[in-house]
Protein backbone atom coordinates (compact mmCIF):
# COMPACT_ATOMS: atom_id res chain seq x y z
CA UNK A 1 0.00 0.00 0.00
CA UNK A 2 1.39 3.54 -1.09
CA UNK A 3 1.66 6.37 1.46
CA UNK A 4 -0.18 9.22 1.52
CA UNK A 5 1.74 12.04 0.71
CA UNK A 6 0.15 15.86 1.10
CA UNK A 7 -0.61 17.32 -2.64
CA UNK A 8 2.24 20.08 -3.49
CA UNK A 9 -0.59 22.93 -4.08
CA UNK A 10 -1.88 22.28 -0.49
CA UNK A 11 1.96 22.59 0.95
CA UNK A 12 2.29 25.80 -0.82
CA UNK A 13 -1.31 27.15 0.49
CA UNK A 14 0.03 26.12 3.93
CA UNK A 15 3.16 28.52 4.10
CA UNK A 16 1.55 31.44 2.27
CA UNK A 17 -1.27 30.93 5.50
CA UNK A 18 2.04 31.03 7.95
CA UNK A 19 3.77 33.67 6.22
CA UNK A 20 0.27 35.86 5.89
CA UNK A 21 -0.29 35.45 9.98
CA UNK A 22 3.80 36.44 10.58
CA UNK A 23 3.20 39.12 8.52
CA UNK A 24 0.05 40.22 10.82
CA UNK A 25 1.93 39.73 14.16
CA UNK A 26 4.99 41.81 12.90
CA UNK A 27 2.55 44.36 11.88
CA UNK A 28 0.12 44.16 14.93
CA UNK A 29 3.66 44.73 17.08
CA UNK A 30 4.70 47.57 15.33
CA UNK A 31 1.29 49.16 15.99
CA UNK A 32 1.64 48.25 19.16
CA UNK A 33 5.06 49.76 19.73
CA UNK A 34 4.09 52.89 18.25
CA UNK A 35 1.12 53.54 20.03
CA UNK A 36 3.00 52.94 23.25
CA UNK A 37 5.62 55.34 22.02
CA UNK A 38 2.76 57.75 21.36
CA UNK A 39 1.62 57.00 24.61
CA UNK A 40 4.55 57.45 26.85
CA UNK A 41 5.11 60.95 24.59
CA UNK A 42 1.91 62.28 24.84
CA UNK A 43 2.12 61.43 28.69
CA UNK A 44 5.38 62.89 29.49
CA UNK A 45 3.85 66.10 27.78
CA UNK A 46 1.00 66.26 29.80
CA UNK A 47 3.32 65.90 32.66
CA UNK A 48 5.59 68.19 32.05
CA UNK A 49 2.88 70.99 31.30
CA UNK A 50 1.92 70.10 35.32
CA UNK A 51 5.31 71.10 36.24
CA UNK A 52 5.82 74.11 34.27
CA UNK A 53 2.08 75.32 34.76
CA UNK A 54 2.45 74.92 38.83
CA UNK A 55 6.13 76.42 38.67
CA UNK A 56 4.96 79.42 36.87
CA UNK A 57 2.60 80.20 39.52
CA UNK A 58 4.46 79.55 42.49
CA UNK A 59 7.50 81.83 41.13
CA UNK A 60 5.22 84.99 41.06
CA UNK A 61 4.75 84.03 44.39
CA UNK A 62 7.97 84.48 45.16
CA UNK A 63 8.67 87.43 42.37
CA UNK A 64 5.35 89.50 43.70
CA UNK A 65 7.04 88.53 47.35
CA UNK A 66 10.22 91.36 46.51
CA UNK A 67 10.85 94.72 47.61
CA UNK A 68 12.56 96.67 45.03
CA UNK A 69 15.48 94.02 43.74
CA UNK A 70 15.17 92.32 47.56
CA UNK A 71 13.28 88.67 47.80
CA UNK A 72 12.63 88.15 51.82
CA UNK A 73 14.97 85.50 53.43
CA UNK A 74 12.44 83.26 53.64
CA UNK A 75 10.22 81.42 51.14
CA UNK A 76 6.93 82.69 51.31
CA UNK A 77 4.39 80.45 52.52
CA UNK A 78 2.27 80.17 49.79
CA UNK A 79 5.16 77.97 47.91
CA UNK A 80 4.65 74.28 48.94
CA UNK A 81 4.56 71.10 46.99
CA UNK A 82 1.27 69.82 45.34
CA UNK A 83 -0.63 66.61 44.94
CA UNK A 84 1.08 66.74 41.58
CA UNK A 85 4.35 68.65 41.48
CA UNK A 86 7.49 68.88 44.54
CA UNK A 87 8.28 71.92 44.88
CA UNK A 88 12.00 73.25 46.13
CA UNK A 89 12.56 76.64 46.01
CA UNK A 90 15.76 78.57 47.88
CA UNK A 91 16.69 82.31 48.83
CA UNK A 92 19.80 83.76 49.18
CA UNK A 93 21.05 85.10 52.85
CA UNK A 94 21.09 88.26 50.95
CA UNK A 95 17.68 88.09 49.27
CA UNK A 96 19.84 88.94 45.74
CA UNK A 97 19.14 85.66 43.94
CA UNK A 98 16.34 83.02 44.47
CA UNK A 99 15.98 79.56 42.71
CA UNK A 100 12.41 77.69 42.79
CA UNK A 101 11.87 74.19 41.29
CA UNK A 102 9.37 71.86 40.27
CA UNK A 103 9.65 67.75 40.02
CA UNK A 104 6.53 65.76 38.81
CA UNK A 105 5.56 63.46 41.34
CA UNK A 106 4.68 60.70 38.62
CA UNK A 107 8.41 60.63 37.05
CA UNK A 108 11.00 62.31 39.23
CA UNK A 109 13.23 62.86 35.84
CA UNK A 110 10.68 65.62 34.72
CA UNK A 111 12.35 68.76 36.31
CA UNK A 112 12.34 72.57 35.57
CA UNK A 113 13.53 75.06 37.33
CA UNK A 114 13.41 78.94 37.47
CA UNK A 115 15.13 82.12 38.79
CA UNK A 116 14.86 86.24 38.30
CA UNK A 117 16.68 85.76 35.08
CA UNK A 118 14.20 83.40 33.63
CA UNK A 119 11.43 84.91 31.67
CA UNK A 120 7.94 84.37 33.68
CA UNK A 121 6.53 82.01 31.20
CA UNK A 122 9.44 79.52 30.13
CA UNK A 123 10.53 77.33 33.06
CA UNK A 124 14.25 76.03 32.17
CA UNK A 125 14.45 72.12 31.80
CA UNK A 126 16.33 70.36 34.80
CA UNK A 127 17.18 71.17 38.48
CA UNK A 128 18.95 74.99 39.65
CA UNK A 129 22.23 73.13 39.99
CA UNK A 130 21.95 71.48 35.89
CA UNK A 131 22.08 75.29 33.90
CA UNK A 132 23.53 76.99 36.98
CA UNK A 133 25.78 79.86 35.74
CA UNK A 134 27.46 81.02 38.41
CA UNK A 135 29.38 79.32 41.40
CA UNK A 136 26.11 78.94 44.66
CA UNK A 137 25.37 81.10 47.15
CA UNK A 138 26.25 80.43 50.87
CA UNK A 139 24.43 78.31 52.76
CA UNK A 140 21.96 79.93 54.91
CA UNK A 141 20.13 79.27 58.36
CA UNK A 142 22.74 76.88 59.63
CA UNK A 143 22.01 75.26 62.90
CA UNK A 144 24.23 73.15 64.83
CA UNK A 145 23.35 70.53 67.94
CA UNK A 146 25.49 68.03 69.63
CA UNK A 147 23.80 64.33 69.01
CA UNK A 148 26.32 62.21 71.37
CA UNK A 149 29.73 61.84 72.49
CA UNK A 150 32.10 63.05 69.56
CA UNK A 151 28.57 63.75 67.49
CA UNK A 152 27.31 67.34 65.92
CA UNK A 153 24.46 67.46 63.33
CA UNK A 154 23.87 70.52 61.37
CA UNK A 155 21.24 71.63 58.88
CA UNK A 156 20.80 74.47 56.55
CA UNK A 157 18.62 76.01 53.73
CA UNK A 158 19.07 74.95 50.40
CA UNK A 159 21.47 77.54 48.51
CA UNK A 160 20.49 78.56 45.44
CA UNK A 161 22.06 76.74 42.13
CA UNK A 162 23.91 74.19 44.58
CA UNK A 163 24.30 70.57 43.62
CA UNK A 164 26.34 69.74 46.95
CA UNK A 165 27.90 70.64 50.26
CA UNK A 166 31.09 70.11 52.50
CA UNK A 167 30.68 70.44 56.06
CA UNK A 168 33.86 71.09 58.32
CA UNK A 169 34.65 70.74 61.77
CA UNK A 170 37.10 71.38 63.86
CA UNK A 171 38.41 71.83 67.26
CA UNK A 172 39.76 75.41 66.99
CA UNK A 173 38.19 77.96 64.87
CA UNK A 174 40.82 78.07 62.59
CA UNK A 175 40.24 74.81 61.17
CA UNK A 176 43.37 72.97 61.60
CA UNK A 177 43.20 70.87 64.56
CA UNK A 178 41.02 67.75 64.77
CA UNK A 179 39.23 68.56 60.75
CA UNK A 180 36.20 66.85 59.91
CA UNK A 181 35.11 66.78 56.81
CA UNK A 182 32.00 65.17 55.27
CA UNK A 183 29.84 65.93 51.43
CA UNK A 184 26.38 65.76 51.16
CA UNK A 185 23.73 66.44 48.40
CA UNK A 186 20.95 66.82 51.45
CA UNK A 187 20.35 70.39 53.72
CA UNK A 188 21.42 68.24 56.95
CA UNK A 189 24.37 65.84 58.06
CA UNK A 190 25.47 64.24 60.91
CA UNK A 191 29.20 64.45 62.06
CA UNK A 192 29.62 61.06 64.19
CA UNK A 193 33.63 60.60 64.25
CA UNK A 194 34.34 63.66 66.31
CA UNK A 195 36.96 61.69 68.51
CA UNK A 196 35.02 62.60 71.87
CA UNK A 197 33.24 65.31 73.91
CA UNK A 198 34.37 68.72 73.95
CA UNK A 199 33.71 71.93 71.94
CA UNK A 200 33.69 71.78 67.96
CA UNK A 201 33.91 74.42 65.23
CA UNK A 202 31.87 73.72 62.34
CA UNK A 203 30.97 75.16 58.60
CA UNK A 204 28.92 74.49 55.21
CA UNK A 205 29.45 75.43 51.87
CA UNK A 206 28.18 74.72 48.35
CA UNK A 207 29.31 73.94 45.28
CA UNK A 208 28.36 73.07 41.97
CA UNK A 209 30.23 72.57 38.41
CA UNK A 210 31.47 76.12 38.40
CA UNK A 211 33.10 76.16 41.80
CA UNK A 212 32.17 76.60 45.14
CA UNK A 213 30.88 79.34 47.80
CA UNK A 214 32.05 81.08 50.72
CA UNK A 215 31.86 79.54 54.06
CA UNK A 216 29.15 80.06 56.18
CA UNK A 217 29.37 81.56 59.19
CA UNK A 218 31.04 79.12 62.16
CA UNK A 219 29.05 77.84 64.62
CA UNK A 220 29.94 75.95 67.99
CA UNK A 221 28.40 73.23 69.62
CA UNK A 222 29.85 71.22 73.21
CA UNK A 223 29.50 67.38 72.50
CA UNK A 224 27.84 65.68 75.25
CA UNK A 225 25.85 62.38 75.54
CA UNK A 226 23.08 64.65 78.11
CA UNK A 227 22.28 65.69 74.07
CA UNK A 228 20.84 62.46 72.83
CA UNK A 229 17.83 63.18 71.46
CA UNK A 230 14.46 61.85 72.97
CA UNK A 231 13.40 58.62 71.91
CA UNK A 232 10.61 56.69 71.22
CA UNK A 233 8.25 59.58 69.91
CA UNK A 234 4.82 58.64 69.50
CA UNK A 235 1.89 60.22 67.48
CA UNK A 236 -2.14 58.94 67.68
CA UNK A 237 -5.20 60.21 66.00
CA UNK A 238 -7.71 61.96 68.98
CA UNK A 239 -10.03 63.30 65.85
CA UNK A 240 -10.47 65.10 62.93
CA UNK A 241 -9.01 68.32 64.89
CA UNK A 242 -6.61 66.86 67.55
CA UNK A 243 -3.44 64.61 67.68
CA UNK A 244 -1.78 63.32 70.69
CA UNK A 245 2.02 62.81 71.28
CA UNK A 246 4.21 61.12 73.51
CA UNK A 247 8.07 60.20 74.22
CA UNK A 248 10.19 58.65 76.48
CA UNK A 249 12.06 60.81 79.52
CA UNK A 250 15.31 62.13 78.45
CA UNK A 251 17.97 62.19 81.43
CA UNK A 252 18.93 65.36 82.84
CA UNK A 253 15.85 67.26 80.61
CA UNK A 254 15.04 70.50 82.19
CA UNK A 255 12.41 71.01 79.73
CA UNK A 256 11.31 70.14 76.48
CA UNK A 257 10.95 71.91 73.13
CA UNK A 258 8.08 69.75 70.63
CA UNK A 259 7.14 71.23 67.06
CA UNK A 260 4.27 69.97 64.55
CA UNK A 261 3.92 71.21 60.98
CA UNK A 262 2.53 69.76 57.85
CA UNK A 263 6.41 70.72 56.29
CA UNK A 264 8.22 67.70 56.92
CA UNK A 265 11.05 69.90 56.89
CA UNK A 266 9.44 72.10 59.53
CA UNK A 267 10.18 75.31 57.79
CA UNK A 268 6.70 76.59 56.99
CA UNK A 269 4.26 77.15 59.70
CA UNK A 270 5.51 75.32 62.40
CA UNK A 271 4.01 75.88 65.80
CA UNK A 272 6.44 75.33 68.51
CA UNK A 273 5.87 74.30 72.54
CA UNK A 274 7.44 74.37 75.40
CA UNK A 275 6.81 71.66 78.42
CA UNK A 276 8.13 70.26 81.53
CA UNK A 277 5.53 66.79 80.20
CA UNK A 278 6.39 64.15 78.28
CA UNK A 279 3.00 64.26 76.28
CA UNK A 280 0.66 66.39 75.07
CA UNK A 281 -2.31 67.03 72.73
CA UNK A 282 -1.81 69.13 69.48
CA UNK A 283 -5.68 70.59 68.66
CA UNK A 284 -6.76 72.98 66.36
CA UNK A 285 -5.89 71.05 63.70
CA UNK A 286 -7.00 70.64 59.59
CA UNK A 287 -9.51 67.16 59.12
CA UNK A 288 -7.74 64.40 57.66
CA UNK A 289 -4.40 65.68 57.50
CA UNK A 290 -0.78 64.61 58.44
CA UNK A 291 1.56 66.43 60.76
CA UNK A 292 5.10 65.32 61.36
CA UNK A 293 6.14 65.80 64.86
CA UNK A 294 9.82 65.90 66.56
CA UNK A 295 10.52 67.17 69.97
CA UNK A 296 14.42 67.94 71.86
CA UNK A 297 15.16 67.67 75.63
CA UNK A 298 16.98 71.60 76.96
CA UNK A 299 19.32 70.47 79.47
CA UNK A 300 21.92 72.16 81.86
CA UNK A 301 24.42 71.81 79.03
CA UNK A 302 22.55 72.43 75.85
CA UNK A 303 19.54 75.32 75.63
CA UNK A 304 16.70 75.21 73.62
CA UNK A 305 19.09 76.57 70.73
CA UNK A 306 21.25 73.77 70.63
CA UNK A 307 19.47 70.47 71.60
CA UNK A 308 19.17 67.72 69.15
CA UNK A 309 15.71 66.97 67.83
CA UNK A 310 14.01 63.50 67.79
CA UNK A 311 13.45 61.55 64.53
CA UNK A 312 10.24 62.94 63.15
CA UNK A 313 6.91 60.75 63.60
CA UNK A 314 4.03 61.43 61.07
CA UNK A 315 0.40 61.34 62.53
CA UNK A 316 -2.86 62.51 60.98
CA UNK A 317 -6.05 63.42 61.82
CA UNK A 318 -9.20 61.34 61.13
CA UNK A 319 -11.84 62.37 58.78
CA UNK A 320 -14.77 64.80 59.51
Amino acid sequence: MEPTTTPQPQLRQNKHVLIKIIVAAVILAVIAGIALLVYRSVHQAVLESDVKTELIKQNKIITLSAKGNIFPSSVPAGVKSTDKVVINASVSASGTAYCIAGTSKSDAKIVFHMDKSTPEDAPVKGSCSDSATVPPLTPSEVAIGSVGAGAVSLSWQTAPYAASYTVQCANDKDFTIGLKSKTTDTTAITLSDLGGDGQYYCRVSASNSLGQSAWSPTLSAMTNPISVAPTEMKVTTVSSTALHYSWKATDGALSYVVEYSEDDSFVKDVTRLTTTATSGDATGLKAYTAYYFHVKAVTAGFDADHASFSTEELGRTAKP
